[in-house]
């Protein structure tokens, strides 16, 4: 019986995931008859797995986690047995939005969480995805991500930018350490991250009939649009409106200064140029990548 390899797509949040996510979930049979499996957020937000990560990293008594997980996850390695692959993918795994943006900082758990991953997986994974997004897009986009969920209700752009936590390379560094012998591909966010994050995880195995990648799924949404949905209750009328506006609003304005935004570009600029020169010792980084909206 063959024994798949995996492969560990973690994010970042607000770089496509979700879309990724989809197209996976919904290639399912092509990518079984390719013997590819796929483990998403239905499977890591089901009982027994969802949010262990963070439990595990608080410390809340990790044996009884850890079995929990072990046990949940456990029919899903039966039914990956004969596979060549198994891609996984929740950008959950590694950390949550609200404490970046509390924090203003990138993932400051991860290698607490990633070690609960580790635990739980039969074997390391081959290959790790991780895309990065500079730094203005990434704030603003989850800031419209938090507002429209009612978590937070102001834009905090001059702490943002003083932060010292704009860095992709703490977290980069933390999947490196907990995660040695994988290796690590890092992506930059733009308008093709997603199909190239899909054709690295998959291979493009010859054969592979696959539906098109969705297309703005969970965009960003602009100030006016989150105001008028922020005065809806919850249910399917308020899900009708996001929709609604995910698909005829225009990009979001940009929420920091001309001189924050550019500090923060620089500050990016730097990540990227320190990560060409090495400072994540196995990371390696794709080059191309432009920033999209959302």
């Amino acid at each position: 019986m063959t024994v798949p390899s995996y492969q560990l797509h973690l994010g970042a949040h607000r770089t496509g995931t979700t879309a990724l996510q989809q197209f996976l979930a919904r290639s399912g049979d092509s990518l079984s008859r390719a013997g590819i499996g796929f483990w998403g957020p239905a499977i890591w937000r089901s009982e027994g797995l969802k949010g262990f990560t963070a439990h595990y990293a608080a410390g809340e008594d990790r044996e009884g986690v850890l079995q929990a997980a072990r046990s949940a996850l456990a029919p899903h390695l039966g039914a990956a047995r004969g596979m060549k692959t198994v891609l996984i993918s929740d950008e959950n795994l590694i950390g949550a939005m609200r404490r970046n943006y509390a924090e203003g900082a990138l993932y400051s758990d991860a290698a607490d969480r990633l070690a609960g991953l580790r635990a739980v997986l039969p074997a390391p994974p081959r290959s790790i995805f991780f895309t990065i997004r500079e730094f203005s897009g990434y704030w603003q986009s989850v800031y419209a991500h938090l507002a429209l969920r009612g978590i937070v209700r102001k834009f905090e752009g001059s702490r943002l930018v003083s932060s010292p936590g704009n860095s992709w390379l703490p977290v980069l560094g933390a999947i490196r350490r907990v995660f040695p012998h994988s290796q690590l591909r890092v992506l930059r966010y733009g308008p093709d991250c997603v199909d190239k994050g899909i054709a690295m995880m998959t291979g493009g195995p010859a054969g592979l009939a696959l539906p098109d990648v969705p297309k703005g799924v969970n965009r960003s949404l602009p100030e006016p649009a989150l105001r008028e949905l922020a005065a809806l209750p919850p249910g399917p009328a308020r899900e009708a409106a996001i929709a609604g506006h995910r698909r005829d609003a225009p990009p979001p304005e940009p929420r920091f200064l001309p001189d924050e935004a550019r500090r923060l570009d620089e500050i990016f600029a730097q990540d990227l140029q320190r990560l060409a020169e090495g400072a994540v010792p196995g990371a390696v980084l794709d080059p191309n990548g432009t920033e999209v909206p959302g």
